[in-house]
Order: structure tokens, then C-alpha cells, then sequence
């Protein structure tokens, strides 16, 4: 039940999103992580959780601040919504603030790990060809992320 409301929720809030963060990109991303996941992760709601807000600070952009800080941030104020403890949602917080190529930052977690893995290999092939066209033509949020690498 968690799972399926997580993704009607982010499906609800990506509406809105552009083409190269969308909520078919959450879906893949999704699908890469639960194939990555498979016998070294077992918490499906929390992966789920993390590839479905992974990009939700797209969404609510800040000058100067980096998208994955304020979807960890967002991410820490509403998943005990969903039922997670602190510790799960920290969890989740800590594994999305870390999977954004321009950010930086290694992830801490193996949650982190496979979602840094699940995005970039969506920025990979003829998917992640066309999401740069199209982040070239204007889909940027914040002016200043690379596409094919979120």
C-alpha cells in the first residue's frame, strides 16, 4: 500500500514537471534500481520513496542551491507521512542528497549507491539523448544542472 500511494503521490506532483524530469524518468529510474537492488537491498518502500523524490526539489527551485539538497530536504519533511522512522527517512534524505552529479558528493548508503546508479544510467542511451535535446531547449529549472547526468 505505501508503495503504490508514493508513486500516485509523485505522479500528482511530476505532472507539472518538464520533459527531463519527469515522472516516467522516476519510473525508470525506479525499474534500474529495483534490478541493481535485487539481493542487496530489501527495504522496496523506502527504494521507492528515494527514486520517486529523487528530483522533486526540480520542482521548487532555489537560486544557488542544488535540486538534490532540497529533495533531501523536502524528503525529510514528509516521509514519516508514509510511515517511515527518522532512521529510515534519514536514510532515504542522506541517499537522494547525494546522487546528483553536479553536487558532488559520494553517496554514504548503499541506498545512495543505487540511486546515483539508477539516474545516471537513465542519462545513458537514446533516452538520455533525447532528455539532453530537450534540457538544451529550455527544460532547465534551475540553468545550471546537466541533464543527461541527473
Amino acid at each position: 500500500m505505501t508503495e503504490e500511494k508514493i508513486k500516485k503521490d509523485a505522479e500528482a506532483l511530476f505532472s507539472q514537471a518538464g520533459n527531463t524530469h519527469d515522472f516516467l524518468h522516476t519510473e525508470r529510474v525506479l525499474a534500474l534500481a529495483e534490478r541493481i537492488s535485487c539481493g542487496i537491498y530489501e527495504n522496496r518502500s523506502l527504494l521507492t520513496a528515494a527514486c520517486m523524490f529523487h528530483d522533486i526539489g526540480r520542482l521548487f527551485p532555489e537560486k544557488g542551491k542544488n535540486h538534490a539538497v532540497i529533495s533531501a530536504e523536502w524528503s525529510r519533511n514528509r516521509l514519516g507521512e508514509y510511515g517511515f522512522s527518522k532512521e529510515e527517512t534519514e536514510e532515504a534524505a542522506l541517499a537522494i542528497e547525494t546522487h546528483s552529479w553536479s553536487g558532488g558528493r559520494e553517496p554514504e548508503n548503499i541506498l545512495g549507491m543505487i540511486l546515483q546508479d539508477s539516474d545516471r544510467i537513465d542519462a545513458l542511451g537514446a533516452v538520455g539523448l533525447a532528455r539532453m535535446f530537450s534540457f538544451a531547449e529550455g527544460e532547465s529549472l534551475d540553468g545550471k544542472d546537466d541533464p543527461a547526468s541527473e
